[in-house]
């Protein structure tokens, strides 16, 4: 067994996809989201199909150093008998140059694409369920 982790520019992913796989790799670690449409990741399905290679969509994130930290700091906390708020916040760094190619690029939404990463953290490692969410503040 081969093991790939594919972790690009969206676009870039099934290129990079095909490429490892022709280059033998029987398993794939494939960042979200894959592909720029669903088209084109209903394509790499069959791709993989054909090719019997096994793919598991991931979320880098839930690897980085600083959810290791916060994870950790969290656990500290809570053996020393504190119940910690958690706030998770985004923070962007685009200028007005930059945001017309981040528009470009989530063309689905900024909302949808970005915040997805946020969601998927509190989901995975808070346990958060839609029936616990009480408000929503969007600070701008």
């Amino acid at each position: 067994p081969s093991l790939a982790v594919i972790s690009g520019r969206t676009a870039e992913a099934p290129q990079l996809f095909e490429r490892v796989v022709d280059a033998g790799a029987t398993h794939i670690y494939l960042e979200k989201p894959g592909a720029d449409n669903t088209s084109s990741m209903e394509q790499l399905c069959r791709f993989a199909k054909v090719r019997k290679v096994e793919v598991v969509m991931g979320y880098i994130c839930n690897l980085s150093s600083y959810v290791k930290q916060a994870l950790a700091c969290e656990a500290e906390w809570r053996a020393k008998g504190c119940r910690p708020d958690i706030e998770i916040c985004r923070v962007n760094h685009y200028t007005p140059q930059t945001l017309g190619e981040c528009f470009a690029r989530n063309s689905e939404g900024l909302l949808r694409n970005m915040l997805g990463h946020d969601i998927a953290l509190a989901v995975t490692f808070w346990d958060l369920r839609a029936d616990q969410i009480k408000d929503v503040t969007i600070d701008t």
